[in-house]
């Protein structure tokens, strides 16, 4: 059988984004596979569970909601998790015929833009599958009910074929069987550079979809937002709740903030490694990424 897009979050197996993304991924004939967490692990990063058994779970409900091409699972533990288990054994455990060629992480209830990419969990999970040698997108809503969901699925949708055009059907930097063996070759072009390192999994795509979205995808940079106010006392002194924060915007051009502002969905490149690993591409190569093609889109996914 042909592989499959492996499906992600940190809303949780249950959320509608996952659902959306995964009934509207099956409608295009695509093959998917659902890992998420059990429960709701919004802003948990790149936490992992060390120390402790993580339950699997086949949830039969949800695949027969979405048709015969659908197996769907949690795990009682993080997104990080999932990639973790999923990629290092139990995905051939359970779907033993087929392997990941693309994970996706989302649709996430929530813009995903500036800092949040660090506290994200499904910003957190794609870096993961990324870390492994998978091909990976994160996606999101800007907005924290299912309002601005069915735009969010139809960008994603786009980036998504976007990059099944580029990528192999198999992964073939999975597991990294050799290492940091496989590494840019400075000697290609620049859009071929960035495209081979999205297929070994040393760069991943995040992108964010406004409510009033003008249906263009943008190249954007990481940009500022700021948030004040986030701590609330108890009344006995004693207890801390971290809620209610005020936010504020701080758009600058060509910056995912000022980017799905202005109406348009946000597409970024983020480095899956730190700045000064052997793997990190470098702000050079990475920098022609915000390179427009007449579409609007990213030239070098075009």
């Amino acid at each position: 059988m042909s592989n499959y897009i492996l499906i992600t979050n940190d809303d949780g197996v249950d959320s509608p984004g996952i659902f959306s993304i995964s009934q509207a991924l099956i409608e295009r004939g695509y093959r998917i596979v659902i890992l998420a967490p059990e429960v709701n692990n919004s802003a948990s990063g790149m936490s992992i569970t060390l120390g402790q058994e993580l339950a699997l779970k086949e949830r039969q409900d949800i695949a027969d909601s979405l048709g015969e091409s659908a197996r769907v699972f949690s795990l009682g533990g993080s997104p990080c998790d999932c990639i973790i288990v999923g990629l290092s054994g139990a995905l051939d455990d359970v779907v033993p015929d087929a392997k990941p060629m693309l994970c996706v992480s989302g649709v996430n209830l929530g813009p995903n833009v500036s800092v949040d990419v660090l506290h994200s969990g499904t910003v957190g999970a794609a870096r993961e599958a990324a870390l492994y040698g998978l091909p990976s997108i994160a996606t999101s809503s800007t907005e924290f009910t299912t309002q601005g969901l069915d735009q969010a699925v139809h960008a994603a949708v786009q980036v998504i074929e976007l990059v099944l055009n580029i990528i192999p059907d198999v992964a073939d930097n999975l597991l990294r069987p050799q290492l940091g063996g496989i590494r840019d070759v400075q000697t290609l072009g620049n859009s071929a550079r960035l495209r081979a390192a999205l297929c070994r999994g040393d760069v991943f795509l995040n992108l964010n979809t406004p409510l009033e979205w003008n249906g263009e995808i943008r190249p954007s940079k990481v940009g500022m937002k700021w948030y004040r106010n986030a701590l609330h006392r108890g009344s006995d002194g004693s207890t801390y709740l971290i809620d209610g924060v005020e936010i504020i915007n701080q758009p600058e051009e060509n910056c995912d903030v000022g980017t799905i502002l202005n109406g348009s969905s946000s597409l970024t490149l983020c480095p899956t490694w730190p700045e000064g690993h052997p793997l990190n591409l470098g702000a050079g190569i990475l920098s022609h990424a915000m390179e427009v093609a007449e579409s609007g889109s990213p030239k070098w996914l075009c």
